[in-house]
């Protein structure tokens, strides 16, 4: 695919085929791609728990995704990458530190982009689940205590009957702006 095709492509999948297993090498290239993300002096702060045993990933459907906003179709994918950062001395930490901006997370959030475009292009289905219970999750994955755990990616097979949901966008003129925030992008020059 080009890479407007797959950026195009690229919905929130929540009908996964369960009974039809994403082979480790796709998952790899997954990875793979996440992994050349970019990250604040290079630090690299991503880390991925992939879980494919059905029953850790029930475990953590019930325990750490039930709530509020249950997520019960997750349970149906058979891949859950749990996205976690590592804050690590250095000057990227220190960075942050002086300028109050968390590169850690911005980095993290890199490298999930490029799991899921990486994802679309091999033709799975992926979303991202940021509504979860850290404790158990946690436990479930038996994470550092210095890990920060972010998100779940449920990652498969899209099931036959799953269509994209419609979306909508901001309109270009309201997200970006040319020089200053009072000029939206699409006046001219």
């Amino acid at each position: 695919m080009e890479f407007d095709e797959v950026v195009n492509s690229r919905h929130s999948c929540r009908a996964f085929d369960p009974g039809r297993p994403v082979p480790d090498v796709l998952i790899e290239e997954c990875l793979r791609a996440a992994q050349l993300a970019p990250s604040a002096c290079n630090a690299q702060p991503w880390r991925f728990v992939v879980v494919t045993e059905p029953q850790k990933r029930k475990l953590i459907c019930d325990e750490a995704l039930g709530g509020m906003v249950p997520n019960r179709w997750a349970a149906d994918a058979p891949v859950l990458v749990v996205l976690a950062a590592v804050r690590k001395l250095g000057t990227a930490r220190l960075g942050e530190g002086i300028k109050d901006i968390p590169y850690h997370l911005m980095d993290c959030g890199a490298a999930g982009e490029h799991l899921v475009l990486a994802a679309t292009e091999l033709g799975l289905g992926s979303c991202w689940l940021g509504w979860f219970k850290e404790k158990p999750l946690r436990r479930l994955i038996q994470a550092p205590g210095n890990w920060k755990l972010l998100a779940v990616i449920a990652l498969g097979w899209p099931a036959e009957s799953w269509e994209p949901a419609k979306r909508s966008r901001v309109e270009l003129g309201k997200a970006a702006f040319r020089g200053d925030a009072r000029k939206p992008w699409s006046e001219e020059g």
